[in-house]
């Protein structure tokens, strides 16, 4: 029998460390417990994966290998050759359109990971409000005051392919779901996920990636005569509930805080003040924006905290790095104490500092035992590797850093 509705969620290896908070929370503040959830990882992954869930037998969890799904689609390739042929942006596409395809609900969400319930929610209800008036929201691109390379090559490879000249960008929330329907009619027209992805290989930008939740919907605005998604403006919606001059400061906190890599709603927990945070969470209840991106406070916890209260989000979504739901702890009384912190900072700092720590770890204990079986070969090769960290300065370069860059791998 189809299934109807679902969760997926694409995951790999280096995101196994959030799954117990998405699990814990799923099953303390979901109230339908039989709720499908399908997790996607590659074969290599399947044990560690299940080991991970094996404590969860009364929800309803699907695990499937990516690699039985291409094999269920005649995809000659192996998920390995796919990511390093394409990058991590498109595989993780791939692994979320293939995925849904091969599931075939009428509906669905695509949660990544990090993602984690906030309250207690009914699953059925939140579709229910969500598509009896679905909708979509955009920023215009051609109105930002800057916008960082990654972001213009999104939509420059969207326009390619789908053979538009729109200058939007369709990630201002995080409600990502997907009627199969729709998702079928694009692959009619545009190709199966692979062609679709081989095609914007092809594009003339210097970088391919496929952002699938911007390209579907970008897909739904081209055809909306047939479709009829609401459409919200983020641009003007800001300025309606702000006014002028307290959308201006908005917009400066935002691209002092992001450089223009992300949607001006997009983290809106980090950029409110005391000043805005009624009005925005006004907009987000408002614009049924059920699932939010939340981070650590950037110096802003009271107006954050009364934020993330008033727009009680049912779902913390791409990120688990906030104080929040399961989070609230020690760090919340830090911040009560110390509201002006920019505690994601001072994590991106710690992370910083760490890893040459760890990097020179390494290279004394490598050292210790090359030494230990007679021949200085391990001892050399840590300490180039150190060297190397040294001079190119990747050590600041820390995974965690994705609160300030839109996606990541999953």
């Amino acid at each position: 029998m189809r299934v109807e509705r679902c969760i997926i969620t694409p995951t790999y290896r280096g995101h196994f460390q959030y799954i117990p908070k998405y699990l814990q929370s799923f099953r303390m503040y979901v109230e339908e417990r039989d709720f499908p959830v399908y997790f996607i990882v590659c074969r290599e992954d399947l044990r560690a994966f299940e080991k991970l869930t094996r404590d969860y037998g009364d929800l309803n969890l699907n695990v499937l290998c990516f690699e039985d799904i291409l094999e269920h689609f005649s995809v000659p390739v192996t998920p390995g050759v796919l990511l390093d042929k394409y990058g991590k942006f498109s595989f993780q596409s791939l692994k979320k359109w293939y995925a849904q395809l091969f599931i075939d609900p009428e509906q669905s969400l695509i949660l990544d990971s990090e993602s984690m319930w906030a309250r207690p929610t009914r699953m059925n209800a939140i579709f229910d409000e969500y598509f009896a008036d679905p909708f979509l929201a955009y920023s215009d691109v051609n109105r930002r005051q800057r916008a960082a390379p990654l972001f213009l090559t999104v939509v420059k490879n969207n326009n390619y392919v789908l053979k538009t000249r729109n200058h939007k960008w369709f990630l201002e929330h995080f409600c990502w779901f997907y009627d199969t329907a729709i998702l079928k009619d694009l692959c009619a027209e545009h190709g199966d996920p692979l062609e679709i992805v081989d095609e914007m290989y092809r594009s003339p930008t210097p970088d391919w990636s496929l952002f699938e939740t911007l390209f579907y919907h970008e897909y739904i605005y081209k055809n909306n005569g047939r479709y009829g998604y609401k459409v919200i403006d983020a641009d003007a919606a800001l300025r309606e509930a702000l006014g002028e001059e307290r959308a201006a400061a908005y917009l400066d906190r935002f691209y002092k805080l992001f450089k223009g890599e992300a949607g001006i709603l997009e983290y809106a927990a980090s950029v409110v003040t005391d000043n805005d945070a009624e009005a925005v969470a006004r907009l987000f209840a408002d614009s049924r924006f059920r699932l939010l991106r939340c981070e650590f406070p950037s110096g802003n916890y009271t107006a954050q905290k009364r934020f993330v209260e008033l727009v009680n989000p049912n779902i913390f979504a791409v990120s688990q790095g906030h104080v929040y739901g399961l989070n609230k702890g020690a760090a919340n009384r830090v911040l009560e104490a110390i509201p002006d912190v920019d505690l994601g900072a001072l994590r991106d700092h710690a992370s910083a500092f760490a890893e040459p720590v760890r990097g020179a770890a390494r290279w004394l204990k490598e050292g210790f035992l090359a030494s230990w079986h007679g021949t200085g070969a391990v001892y050399k090769g840590a300490r180039h590797e150190w060297e190397t960290w040294r001079e190119d300065g990747s050590y600041d370069a820390d995974d965690d850093k994705d609160r300030r860059t839109p996606g990541g791998r999953s």
